[in-house]
């Protein structure tokens, strides 16, 4: 599904998100985080195109979103 690049893109965005989530939420260093993993994810949105990209996005949810109970 993806290439290489897009692979080294990917696994970026991962690593950037938790170190994301692990930072200090008021430092500056957070922000730091966040600007790249922006970065990152428009730099895969526009290797991959638009309707790919959001295509991959949402299966990634689907499988790894929280089920929800059927009480």
């Amino acid at each position: 599904m993806l290439n290489e690049k897009q692979h080294e893109i990917f696994n970026r965005i991962l690593d950037l998100n938790m170190k994301f989530n692990d930072s200090n939420k008021t430092s500056s260093e957070r922000l730091n985080y966040l600007g790249k993993l922006v970065d990152a994810k428009c730099e895969l949105r526009d290797d991959m195109g638009v309707d790919a990209y959001n295509n991959f996005m949402n299966m990634g949810t689907r499988l790894f979103a929280e089920k929800k109970s059927e009480d």
